[in-house]
């Protein structure tokens, strides 16, 4: 008999065509193309399939898929390894949590959201968790088969009524709720949760300016009911005010002396006065008078005073400078061992002499390396001092009526120019203002030039693309700009790069590229990213590469459920935060060198390996006439990387060294 080929080869096309057809899986929703092109009934093909079902509403086939997945391969996990150099994020327990919730199986939804996330949290599982969580807490109290108290707020630190003179305060404390608290807010700022916890150690650190301040906590749990406490803090950098009203020599049969009156005031409380390195006999208080005895011969008078919290204020006055020292403005008796002394009060007359100020340690300009300064200085005046003014701000809240006052305030100063202005008024109204200007300069090794380098590449998308993912990437390299922690290559040289490099956009995906495109950008690494948009949500992934080694540093995420341009900003601040608090800047010491490899004092808790570091070196600066102190500049003399990291120390190799040995004297900072 004789066969037709031409027939049976084209049956067995046929068949083999169907045969592909029914093993085909339906498109993937996190790549856009086909799982695989057989189906191979491994775990990596029911997840894809899965995924595909999930994202068209095939929730019974989505779940059946999913657990067979879990039946071959049980951990949620990043990068997993399916074939040869393939990988895929794998989280089957949370799709098919998520699988749950959207089925209204809350109870088994929130089982496998749990175990998703103490295998591989991310940003997606802890927000379904949290929406299964406050729907079961709701249902409960509907039901009254819960307790629902308000949250329970504890304060450790700092406690009601609490003085500092510190630049930063850290409000540190304890909340909790068996119904799981989301919100905690501490003077008006979140603190950051990844998901709701039933207990949250809260430990925020607040900058507060001179004055009193009502710190509010507020939290808020799942079940809708919120708790609040109230601290009062009350922020004093300013030294004590001494006054001198009056003085007058007085004769005490052959003996003569010189006899001050005045004043010494702080609100925290005074704690000690010295006059001329003598201690004066004050009881404890706020405002109180005192009065000292001088020999006749003496000229110049020093007053150092302090308060209860250590700021002091501390200056010298040539008693026969200018005006020298009159009398009170009222009769002032005083008791002695001798005769009664009677200090008769100046008729106040006309007077065309405004105060004059002395300001210690500071010329017209000068340039600090410091964040802060101490402004300590004097006024006298003819007639009385009614009050002296520092950028505005009255250094007494009543009038300080004397001829001699000083003073010592601590203020902050911003990046640049700062101009301090300081006002002596008196009582007839004279008006006397010297001005100094201040430039404050940041260390050469905080500098943002400094700063690990980055190159921001553009993140690849995957499903529907909307306006909310083409924004989010704008606003995410602008979060990152404003937190000023890491040096941003400029978007207008990566767009050149890849432009003379013929390098596509889409092309960027592929790790080698991007590996690539971060070197002749000259960056130290490079961030690069997933926006994955489905029916729920929008998922981000970012990974931070080094160019250097190829590793990544870190990976972070953000999910949010709408695709409005606000949740778009949202996410971008979520994953510009995840990124800062990932690579603080933190200083440590040098503790040994050895060859090339420096160990320092910093442990697992504040570094991870393969992270760079500076190493540094101090410059203290003095001004050139006042010999003042202004800080210290801090150079760079090397950079290295750390390859091991144990509990209370870190060992770094060093990657280059500028010109000076490197020793035990020199400091580091995170790169």
């Amino acid at each position: 008999m004789r066969i037709n080929w031409w027939r049976w080869i084209l049956s067995i096309t046929a068949m083999l065509l169907l045969l592909a057809a029914g093993c085909q899986s339906p498109p993937s929703t996190t790549t856009g193309q086909p799982a695989n092109a057989f189906f191979r009934h491994r775990w990596w093909n029911y997840y894809e399939r899965g995924l595909s079902y999930t994202e068209r509403g095939f929730h019974a086939e989505a779940a059946a898929d999913l657990k067979a997945a879990i039946v071959q391969r049980d951990r949620d996990q990043r990068m997993a390894r399916t074939y040869g150099m393939h990988f895929v994020d794998y989280f089957p327990h949370r799709e098919l949590g998520v699988l749950y919730w959207e089925m209204r199986q809350p109870a088994d939804a929130q089982l496998e959201l749990e175990t998703s996330i103490s295998q591989a949290p991310t940003a997606k599982a802890f927000y379904y968790l949290d929406r299964v969580r406050e729907f079961r807490i709701r249902q409960q109290m509907k039901e009254g088969a819960v307790q629902t108290p308000p949250p329970t707020i504890r304060i450790d630190a700092p406690q009601k009524g609490f003085r500092t003179r510190e630049d930063h305060v850290v409000i540190r404390g304890m909340v909790s709720d068996n119904n799981y608290i989301d919100v905690v807010m501490v003077d008006g700022k979140a603190v950051y949760l990844e998901g709701a916890r039933q207990t949250v150690a809260f430990h925020q650190t607040l900058d507060l300016a001179q004055g009193s301040h009502l710190i509010r906590i507020r939290v808020g749990s799942l079940s809708g009911l919120s708790s609040r406490k109230d601290i009062n803090i009350h922020v004093d950098r300013q030294g004590p005010i001494v006054v001198v009203q009056a003085g007058e020599t007085v004769k005490d049969g052959p003996r003569e002396y010189r006899v001050l009156v005045g004043r010494v005031m702080d609100p925290s409380g005074v704690a000690s006065l010295l006059v001329n390195r003598t201690p004066v006999n004050i009881p404890a208080g706020t405002d109180l008078p005192f009065h000292v005895n001088l020999d006749e011969k003496t000229v110049v008078v020093g007053f150092s005073a302090e308060d209860r919290l250590g700021n002091t204020t501390r200056i010298h006055f040539d008693l026969n400078e200018g005006a020298g020292v009159s009398h009170a403005p009222q009769p002032i008796l005083l008791a002695s061992s001798g005769p009664m002394i009677s200090l008769v009060g100046l008729i106040r007359k006309p007077d065309p002499h405004a105060p004059s100020i002395q300001l210690k340690g500071w010329t017209a300009s000068q340039i600090v390396y410091m964040d802060k300064v101490v402004i300590e200085g004097g006024v006298r005046d003819n007639q009385q001092i009614a009050n002296i003014f520092i950028n505005g701000q009255p250094i007494a809240k009543t009038p300080l009526i004397g001829m001699l006052a000083a003073f010592s305030c601590s203020i902050r100063l911003n990046v640049g120019e700062n101009v301090i202005s300081v006002e002596a008024v008196d009582v007839t109204g004279n008006r006397t203002v010297e001005k100094i200007v201040i430039v404050r300069r940041t260390p050469a090794a905080r500098l943002l030039r400094e700063r690990l380098r980055m190159s921001v590449l553009p993140f690849a998308q995957q499903g529907e693309i909307t306006a909310a993912g083409v924004a989010f990437q704008d606003v995410f390299i602008q979060q990152l700009m404003m937190r000023n922690r890491f040096n941003i290559v400029d978007r207008t040289l990566l767009d050149i790069i890849l432009q003379e490099h013929k390098i596509n956009r889409t092309d960027l995906i592929a790790p080698d590229t991007a590996l690539r495109t971060g070197r002749l950008a000259s960056a130290d690494a490079f961030i690069k990213g997933s926006i994955i948009e489905t029916r729920l949500g929008t998922e981000v992934i970012s990974q931070m590469v080094d160019t250097e080694t190829s590793e990544v540093l870190t990976v972070v995420d953000a999910f949010i459920e709408t695709k409005s341009l606000a949740d778009a900003k949202e996410a971008a601040e979520q994953l510009a935060l995840k990124f800062h608090r990932e690579f603080p800047l933190i200083n440590g010491e040098i503790i040994d060198c050895r060859d090339q490899y420096v160990i320092t004092n910093l442990g697992e808790e504040q570094l991870r390996a393969q992270r760079k570091i500076l190493v540094i070196e101090e410059q203290p600066i003095l001004h050139p006439v006042t010999h003042h102190p202004l800080g210290s500049d801090y150079h760079v003399l090397g950079r290295a990387r750390l390859v091991q990291i144990q509990k209370d120390f870190s060992k770094g190799e060093l990657l280059e060294v500028n010109g000076s040995a490197i020793n035990r004297t020199h400091g580091i900072i995170t790169q």
